[in-house]
């Protein structure tokens, strides 16, 4: 946390990296209350298939279903955790989270994301306002000849389009 503003004291790091701790413990137990007992009442939660779930309850009943069913024995584990005050209520915090299905002894490179939160100090405790996952799909760039056709194809497609709403525009109407 060099050369940055630092707004909360150490108990406040260490209640947020106890909030990771715990979604690490309860997902680990498939305990969808539990799980949701640390976002807000009004939270966001957006998984890494853009499923946004509105609210504490709707999170709850969404991961029992999953632990109930397609999830069931996985467990969460996260890794390079940070955190960064942006206030003394609040702070954002992103880190590695993966979930390892019950066969897996280590982290599938495919199940491997990335982790956005939000927390809030609400009473005295930290809670997550919103949380975003995305899967971690590093694109490679193509060079070469490879890119060269890609950007002919590019050329190409924009004239293609350019040429036909020509014909689709109506006279006059420009």
């Amino acid at each position: 946390m060099a050369n940055e503003t630092r707004h909360f004291t150490d108990d406040d790091e260490r209640a947020l990296r106890a909030l990771i701790r715990h979604l690490e413990v309860s997902w680990n137990r498939n305990d969808g209350s539990d799980y949701a007992s640390v976002f807000t009442e009004d939270c966001d939660y957006i998984a890494f298939d853009g499923t946004w779930l509105k609210g504490r309850n709707s999170n709850a009943e969404h991961h029992q279903r999953l632990f109930d069913t397609v999830l069931r024995g996985s467990r969460l584990k996260f890794e390079n955790v940070n955190i960064r005050s942006l206030s003394p209520t609040a702070a954002l915090l992103h880190g590695d989270g993966s979930v390892l299905m019950p066969w897996h002894s280590e982290i599938a490179n495919k199940r491997r994301s990335l982790q956005t939160y939000v927390c809030v100090k609400e009473d005295n405790s930290w809670k997550i306002a919103a949380f975003q996952n995305v899967r971690v799909r590093p694109l490679a760039l193509p060079n070469g000849l490879t890119l060269r056709l890609i950007l002919l194809f590019f050329e190409l497609r924009t004239a293609l389009s350019r040429i036909l709403s020509r014909k689709t525009a109506v006279p006059g109407s420009s």
